[in-house]
């Protein structure tokens, strides 16, 4: 009998690190929003020097601009290594582009141009939020591209080089072409338009 405690106690402990890893799906929606932020925030950045210097940007000044808007920047923060891995994931989302610079190791940064078929993709976004905004509120991500495909049957994010619909979003999302935020009443991202968002 006295050994009855001594082996169940290690049946607890296995039973209460069996429950832990329930915890964990709780913490995911948190890093929804600076994953819509960061784009964002490096295109801004991105614009504005474009606007003001009237050349070429170079990651390396990129860096510094985005470290004078906010000076607790750090791309490890958003899980980047560096700051050349992060331009280059963005590059690869389509959200900026990438040139070879003077230097080696510090990239001309620019957007990507845009064939008119791609503009137009974007402007049926839009338009299909707005509309949808308008009906019935901000539209969720889920079941926007089976309202895109209303308008246009053929419609494919595939065609202008997205791996998927929530890539074009965000590109859209990060050129101030429609609005993009994480909703935990809807447990999705919720989409706008910029200038309807502003009259609010």
């Amino acid at each position: 009998p006295p050994r009855t405690p001594a082996a169940a106690a290690p049946q607890r402990r296995a039973a209460e690190e069996v429950a832990e890893p329930e915890a964990e799906p709780e913490a995911a929606p948190t890093e929804q929003p600076d994953d819509v932020d960061l784009p964002r925030l490096v295109t801004q950045t991105l614009s504005g020097l474009q606007r003001s210097s009237g050349g070429a940007v170079l990651a390396s000044t990129l860096k510094r601009a985005l470290l004078r808007k906010d000076p607790t920047f750090n791309e490890a923060d958003h899980g980047f290594r560096a700051f050349g891995e992060l331009l280059r994931n963005l590059a690869d989302r389509r959200v900026i582009e990438l040139t070879p610079g003077t230097a080696k190791g510090d990239p001309e940064v620019g957007f990507p141009e845009e064939s008119s078929d791609e503009e137009d993709a974007f402007e049926l976004l839009r338009s299909v939020v707005s509309a949808l905004r308008a009906e019935s509120g901000p539209p969720p991500l889920s079941g926007l591209k089976n309202q895109l495909r209303k308008r246009r049957p053929k419609f494919s994010e595939k065609e202008f080089g997205f791996g998927g619909f929530l890539q074009f979003c965000k590109a859209a999302r990060a050129r101030g072409i429609v609005t993009m935020e994480w909703s935990d009443e809807a447990d999705d991202y919720v989409l706008g338009v910029p200038e309807a968002d502003g009259e609010q």
